[in-house]
Order: structure tokens, then sequence, then C-alpha cells
């Protein structure tokens, strides 16, 4: 049984949800970045962060994917929202900070994607 059904039978998925989830992640898995990601040598999924701020603020987080690519690491956010209008400017942010801790964390450039699966 794959790890798709697995989940979807523990949270209570109907055969609509477990058929939009599984397009979902066809998709993003032959999409492009991916491609790229699995064809770096090095690369993290679900790496926690946290760094605080000049003015005192902890922020906190988990990155999605990282994968070195040359010299700069891609940092890349999933979003599985239809619609990202809305929150833009609280994705952009998010994003940014990400890209500050991997920064500080590395030494190296980085890059950020937002991809919407």
């Amino acid at each position: 049984e794959d790890a798709l059904l697995r989940v979807g039978r523990q949270t209570g998925a109907d055969e609509q949800e477990l058929e939009a989830a599984k397009t979902a992640v066809e998709r993003a898995w032959s999409h492009p970045l991916l491609e790229r990601a699995r064809a770096s040598d090095a690369r993290r999924a679900e790496v926690p962060v946290a760094l605080t701020t000049d003015d005192g603020q902890l922020l906190d987080g988990v990155v999605d994917l990282m994968f070195r690519e040359g010299d700069r690491w891609v940092v890349v956010d999933y979003k599985t929202q239809q619609e990202l209008e809305p929150d833009r400017d609280r994705i952009m942010a998010q994003l940014a900070w990400y890209l500050w801790a991997v920064e500080r964390a590395t030494r190296a450039r980085t890059e950020g994607v937002v991809l919407q699966v």
C-alpha cells in the first residue's frame, strides 16, 4: 500500500480527496524544479529553522525543501491553497526569512521559490 493511500485512510479521506491528492503529488513530482532537486547532490526536506532577529523577535518554521545547485541553495516553500494572491505578502515574507536563515546557516547564496501544488 503506498504512503498516500495509507495517510488518506488514516485521515478519513474519501476517494475523490485521494484522487485529488494523488494528482497534486504527481504534478508536483514531475515539475522541473523537483527534477532539479533530484539531480542535486545535497538536498534536505522538512528542515526546522529558528533565528532571532536584530530586534529580538524569535522566528521559527520548517523549510519544505532545500537543495544545493552550484554555489547556492534553492529554498522551496510548498503551498497547497487554491489562491495565493490574498496571502502573497505573508507568503513572500515567510520565504524571505527562510532565505535569510539558510544564508546565515550555510554562508551561501540562496534562491527562493514558492511552488503551488
